[in-house]
């Protein structure tokens, strides 16, 4: 099953009309139910500062999904951590250079990327365990820190 935003949506939108509890927020963070119709679980959104922020999803469907995420012009910079489970993407956009159009991302392995304006599709396999870690910077939150003069490594000239 294909799930594009609204429809992510629109299952939310169901669960809550039969009084599921799906959401939380505090000031510095909010927490997401997966809905029971697919499946276990959710995700938690920490806010630690402005422009840096720590996603935990924990969590299985029950029945495999495809998720589209259209990263706008302002996509943060991802640090993604795997830490059970694994999911299988694809991408699409002009930006994609280096970047294989489809691969899969495991357990014990981490991921680092910068992808705006890109289409991505993430296959999440039904009935199994996935948790991932996620830190996201914003590209301003990295201006923060003022480097000006400081030369930096050949891998961080390239983010």
């Amino acid at each position: 099953m294909a799930i594009a935003a609204a429809d992510f949506e629109a299952l939310f939108d169901i669960a809550r009309q039969k009084n599921e509890w799906l959401y939380r927020q505090t000031d510095f963070a909010e927490k997401t139910i997966f809905p029971h119709s697919l499946g276990e679980g959710g995700q938690r959104n920490i806010y630690l500062r402005d422009g840096l922020e720590l996603c935990v999803r924990d969590g299985k469907v029950r029945q495999s999904i495809i998720l589209d995420h259209q990263h706008e012009s302002d996509f943060p910079l991802i640090a993604k951590f795997y830490v059970s489970g694994f999911s299988q993407v694809t991408t699409k956009g002009p930006a994609l250079a280096q970047v294989a159009g489809n691969y899969t991302e495991v357990a014990g392995c981490h991921y680092l990327y910068y992808l705006p304006s890109i289409a991505e599709f993430e296959k999440w396999p039904a009935d199994e365990l996935c948790q991932v870690v996620i830190i996201a910077a914003t590209v301003d939150y990295l201006h923060s820190f003022g480097l000006g003069d400081i030369p930096l490594a050949s891998p961080l000239k390239q983010l």
